[in-house]
């Protein structure tokens, strides 16, 4: 069962100039600490295995009574692969990084920034097609 969380980053003052004719979702996302950016293409109901998927990480301060995530104010995902590194697909599943009061928005810009961390994960079932552009 995948959750119908509309998590996304939140700096809005980012931008990212490119023709961009159907006007798409473009996010901004770290991988080793270097800024990129990524199309959104939604959701998908597929098992992640079937798609390769990444894992994708999303730092959070909890979840609400409904189970919502609470994303980090101004913080980018964290990618884990990039084309092209062997087995990218674009398709991404989503681990939650639950973070302390006071964390510093894109303090974490790695997944190994994220294992040294030692933050709480939370693995989820959410997948999402995000090809790097």
């Amino acid at each position: 069962m995948v959750a119908n969380w509309k998590v996304r980053p939140t700096a809005s003052s980012y931008q990212f100039l490119y023709n961009n004719p159907f006007s798409q979702r473009v996010l901004p996302g770290w991988y080793r600490g270097v800024n990129l950016f990524a199309l959104d293409l939604g959701e998908f109901s597929l098992p992640p295995e079937a798609v390769g998927a990444a894992p994708l990480y999303i730092p959070v301060t909890g979840f609400d009574p409904e189970g919502t995530p609470l994303p980090v104010e101004g913080q980018f995902y964290i990618f884990s692969r990039v084309p092209p590194n062997k087995g990218y697909t674009g398709f991404c599943q989503v681990t939650f990084v639950e973070v302390p009061p006071g964390y510093r928005p894109n303090s974490l810009r790695s997944q190994a920034d994220v294992q040294a961390a030692g933050f709480h994960l939370i693995p989820s079932d959410l997948v999402l097609l995000l090809p790097i552009l």
